[in-house]
């Protein structure tokens, strides 16, 4: 069995959050114990009564551990450093807000299973609703953007959705920390994975993604916003390759030291 962390980012979320955790700990592959599981919860010095909600979970569930930030991060940042403090194997992006199907991490397993050497990435569909759980569409890449995992079609439009993503460690040591320059902390981690990793698209709905008025962090990040807006958010795109070309560059020539050294 492989070690899995969900992480999650939080900021006000009090009004979703017991759905997204109840999804989580209702997961089929969890039907006889929680073993080999951490949920990471970072809050984003929250002013509702988020904090104490995952302080009754973890009264329950000993695996649930919260990070408290005493002033905001800011969404990028909050989940920098929640990813920061992943043990697991395979690493699972959390929305607050968000409804897992039972079978996601399943699924997400049976695909590893198979494809598991070097940075590994799987993506999958979800449907989208409302804040109500009333249905607005059934298959957000199939409304929105069809998947595609190559740099060109994502400097267009962003095609990673952060909470229908799980990379695994070797992955995730690419990708942290994550810079400052960076649009969203799903680009960042997508640019990396199309240029460095095997990544794994399946068309299953595995989650729910909700759309509502105070999402944090817009899916449509590429296309909303002053054209000087967008002429930023492409640069930084560009930004963002160069620089994750030199990490890992850098990352390469460090570890080949190590094994120069080590022998």
């Amino acid at each position: 069995m492989y070690s899995i962390s969900v992480c999650i980012a939080t900021y006000n979320g009090e009004s979703y959050l017991s759905q997204q955790i109840d999804s989580i700990l209702s997961q089929s592959i969890f039907l006889h114990s929680y073993e080999g599981l951490e949920v990471l919860i970072s809050d984003d010095n929250s002013s509702d009564l988020t904090v104490d909600l995952i302080k009754a979970y973890i009264s329950r569930y000993p695996f649930i551990s919260l990070f408290s930030n005493p002033a905001r991060l800011g969404p990028q940042k909050n989940f920098s450093k929640v990813l920061s403090k992943a043990s697991g194997d395979l690493i699972v992006l959390c929305d607050q807000d968000d409804v897992w199907k039972p079978n996601k991490l399943e699924q997400m397993l049976l695909c590893y299973k198979t494809n598991n050497q070097g940075p590994w990435l799987f993506i999958h569909d979800a449907d989208i609703i409302d804040s109500s759980n009333s249905l607005i569409s059934a298959s957000y890449f199939g409304c929105r953007t069809p998947f595609r995992k190559s740099i060109f079609a994502n400097f267009v439009t962003n095609r990673y959705l952060g909470c229908t993503m799980t990379v695994n460690k070797q992955l995730l040591r690419l990708c942290l920390p994550i810079p400052p320059f960076a649009p969203q902390h799903d680009i960042w981690i997508g640019i990396n994975a199309s240029l460095f990793s095997f990544v794994y698209f399946q068309d299953s709905l595995l989650s729910s993604y909700r759309s509502h008025s105070t999402n944090a962090s817009p899916a449509s990040q590429f296309k909303s916003g002053s054209l000087s807006l967008i002429v930023f958010r492409r640069l930084s795109f560009l930004l963002c390759i160069v620089a994750a070309v030199l990490k890992r560059l850098l990352l390469f020539f460090r570890d080949l030291n190590v094994r120069q050294t080590s022998s």
